[in-house]
């Protein structure tokens, strides 16, 4: 029996196309449309606001580390969508208990994310829509030269993020090189050097507005010149949003 495994060793059996899923990651979802599997969709997250048809017709099943497990049993999903950060592992292991089949993502890098195009193309029985897509977003790709950064994702306390991110690796692709290299995925954010050439303030999870440049300025005198607004969704969501992503990012790029 054929059958595909996550990043967990979980196998899911994939030799017929899924009819019911349930998508527990915002990103996954949009994939799931683009790829032409949208009517097979039963239940989503709160957060899941992409496209904005689902928002009616699909079935919400809480938040992404809050969601109901009884609310996804009572879908009888065949196929449940997962990301190992976004979802808690306590509800991965509940639903299985339940032997209902999750099958777990976790890209941290571009390249991992394609892979992981692919796979959900394999997931769904979509393969050449994945490929094609996966081929797309490649040649949006291109060197940047260099240029020094900080991401702020939060506030009280600042929060960034660290290189070993899927928005490092993103913000890479136009030659950004991240300030914080640690090991710690999200440290807090004492101080910022000035001579930084870019302080992002993402617009999610954290929704900083054009009043936060200058309480941010003051607080790290930081030019307000270098510090800009950028959307978290294109910096933070893996999958077909790539292909938008990308000419997004490489536009700002031009303005530095």
């Amino acid at each position: 029996m054929p059958s595909l495994t996550d990043i967990t060793g979980f196998k899911v059996n994939i030799q017929t196309p899924p009819k019911r899923i349930v998508s527990l990651v915002p990103s996954t979802t949009h994939s799931i449309c683009e790829l032409g599997r949208q009517d097979a969709l039963v239940g989503i997250t709160n957060f899941c606001n992409r496209p904005a048809s689902l928002w009616k017709n699909v079935t919400k099943i809480g938040g992404t580390k809050t969601l109901s497990v009884e609310a996804i049993c009572k879908l009888k999903p065949d196929l449940v969508l997962a990301n190992k950060e976004e979802n808690t592992k306590k509800a991965i292991e509940a639903l299985r208990n339940q032997n209902i089949s999750v099958f777990v993502a976790f890209p941290q890098t571009v390249e991992q994310a394609l892979f992981d195009l692919r796979n959900l193309g394999t997931l769904l029985h979509t393969p050449k829509k994945a490929r094609t897509l996966v081929d797309k977003i490649q040649n949006k790709r291109k060197k940047r030269s260099a240029f020094r950064y900080v991401y702020l994702i939060w506030t009280n306390p600042t929060m960034s993020v660290s290189s070993q991110t899927f928005i490092a690796s993103i913000l890479k692709e136009i030659g950004g090189e991240n300030l914080f290299s640690g090991k710690e995925r999200y440290p807090t954010v004492q101080k910022i050097p000035s001579d930084i050439d870019a302080l992002f303030l993402s617009s999610e999870p954290f929704p900083f507005k054009e009043k936060h440049k200058r309480i941010l300025s003051e607080q790290f005198h930081i030019p307000m010149e270098k510090i800009h607004l950028i959307d978290g969704a294109h910096c933070s969501w893996h999958g077909t949003n790539m292909q938008y992503a990308l000419p997004y990012l490489h536009a700002w790029r031009d303005t530095l």
